[in-house]
């Protein structure tokens, strides 16, 4: 198997994923919407759940949109290669059926912020996890990448330094590096399991 060529770039040349799960205080909400509007000034892309979150709170994220209802950009599992801040359609909030279809959006990574307990990665897709540096336990828990202080300067050099290593492959997502991912698609609103 051939080793894929790299080149020099910056986050402008990225297309990231963004999640975040319920009860984040707003200032580490804050900086999660801060480094994807960098991204997204920088000339990368940005995919973002509508369930998600931050578009449902009151944050730096949700401010880009005004008071006015907002419309998804993209329906889920969409690809596109237009830049800029997508708003992915989906029918649900369950993180692994997100994850799959903001990466077939065409993300490169998720960064994504929790609380309580960390998520599964994905096998297929670096899944970066942050903790509230608030929540001592679960931030020094092994299968979290990182801590969020809410601090914008701290949390910048946080995010853009976990970034940068693994778009360079030099650093496996905790989850993907201890085995725990999972893989599944939505069922769509009419969906049923049998």
């Amino acid at each position: 198997m051939q080793t894929p060529a790299t080149q020099a770039g910056g986050m402008g040349q990225l297309a990231i994923g963004l999640q975040s799960v319920r009860g984040l205080s707003p200032s580490v909400s804050d900086s999660m919407a801060t480094m994807a509007l960098m991204v997204v000034a920088a000339g990368g892309t940005v995919f973002i759940a509508d369930s998600d979150p931050l578009l449902a709170e009151n944050t730096r994220l949700r401010q880009v949109f005004g008071e006015k209802p907002f419309r998804s950009s993209l329906a889920y599992g969409q690809p596109t290669t237009l830049r800029g801040l997508h708003v992915v359609s989906t029918e649900t909030t369950d993180w692994a059926e997100n994850l799959a279809g903001l990466g077939a959006c065409g993300a490169h990574l998720i960064v994504g912020a929790v609380s309580t307990h960390p998520r599964e990665g994905h096998p297929l897709l670096p899944v970066l996890q942050f903790a509230p540096s608030s929540e001592a336990g679960l931030a020094r828990n092994e299968s979290i990448d990182g801590s969020l202080t809410g601090v914008w300067e701290q949390d910048r050099e946080t995010l853009g330094a976990r970034i940068a290593q693994v778009a360079s492959r030099t650093y496996v997502p905790a989850a993907t590096a201890q085995g725990l991912t999972h893989f599944q698609l939505t069922r769509g609103l009419l969906g049923i399991s049998t």
